[in-house]
């Protein structure tokens, strides 16, 4: 194929998948009265999802309502019970002192929260790298949630792709440097949101939220800072792309 045919179909390809993108946040917006705040925690948690737990991911943020995080943001052992547990987690007899800890917090913000989990099945680990293992991704989230009271904000407020990365780029608590999930103890290591994870979230959470956020507040400026994104952050990395190359 020609250069110039190439390039105007990438081009063609990527203003369709951003459309449908932004079609999809902005659908979200309307269903939860334009809380913008909701929105951004649905379409991060399912980013986080790592590709083969996107759907089962964004199942657990709409089954685990924000304004419940954000209540018990101040104690991170609470996000992470909160998270753990819907994603049905914490339903094992381990004698581990922080498992039964995060069990018992559960039991109660259950019960505060009339919450009812999800099933632990949906959450799979078979065929991915340890790293994305769900356990690692909702610890991350957990970190990530409980350091940022209006994380939205801060997001409208980057003034580049290194302030954003740096938004994102969060370790879990203690427990997950020596584990991948709630069983056998692992080599000991720091297990941070990784460059390709804060490029995927840079791509499928951040660019749609500056294109919605411009055609719903009439602001193009987000619309520019959203095409600056997607000519200066290297392409996604995925198994389509491998066989291809």
């Amino acid at each position: 194929m020609e250069p110039v045919l190439l390039a105007s179909w990438q081009a063609f390809l990527l203003a369709e998948r951003m459309e449908r993108k932004t079609d999809y946040l902005l659908m979200l917006l309307k269903q939860y009265q334009y809380d913008w705040h909701t929105v951004l925690y649905i379409i991060l948690t399912r980013t986080f999802g790592s590709g083969v737990n996107n759907d089962a991911f964004e199942r657990l943020a709409r089954s685990l309502p924000f304004r419940y995080i954000q209540k018990q943001r101040d104690n991170l052992l609470q996000v992470e019970a909160l998270l753990f547990g819907q994603a049905g987690m914490l339903a094992d007899k381990l004698e581990n002192e922080y498992y039964q800890y995060l069990q018992r917090e559960y039991v109660f913000l259950q019960y505060k929260y009339g919450l009812v989990p999800l099933e632990r099945h949906l959450f799979r680990s078979l065929r991915t790298r340890p790293v994305n293992f769900p356990y690692v991704r909702l610890g991350q989230l957990a970190m990530l949630f409980s350091r940022y009271d209006l994380l939205f904000s801060q997001i409208l407020n980057a003034g580049t792709i290194g302030q954003l990365k740096t938004l994102f780029r969060v370790e879990p608590s203690g427990y997950w440097k020596e584990h991948y999930n709630f069983g056998k103890r692992t080599k000991k290591i720091a297990k941070p949101v990784g460059e390709n994870m804060l490029e995927l979230v840079l791509i499928n959470t951040v660019v749609p939220l500056y294109f919605a956020y411009a055609i719903q507040n009439k602001q193009p400026e987000y619309r520019e800072r959203a095409i600056f994104l997607l000519e200066n952050i290297p392409p996604e990395k995925n198994s389509i792309k491998r066989i291809v190359l």
